[in-house]
């Protein structure tokens, strides 16, 4: 399940949030008012299938591991 970001007009704030590709609302953890699916940036690390991108991602630099990606 992928994870998804949600946006509350109530108190401006933003969280992510496991859900299914159908759910375009959810509660706020912090007021309870309804909140939307936001439209959210991919990171640097993710990268679309059929690039030119190689070697590891960066998360490799924290967390040391060079193999076994991809």
């Amino acid at each position: 399940m992928p994870i998804y970001e949600f946006y509350c007009d109530s108190c401006d704030k933003t969280f992510e949030k496991l859900s299914n590709m159908s759910e375009t609302s959810a509660p706020c953890p912090t007021c309870g008012a309804e909140c939307r699916k936001a439209i959210s940036v991919p990171s640097p690390g993710q990268v679309a299938s059929g690039s030119s991108a190689s070697g590891p991602p960066p998360c490799a630099a924290t967390c040391g591991k060079t193999s076994g990606f991809g």
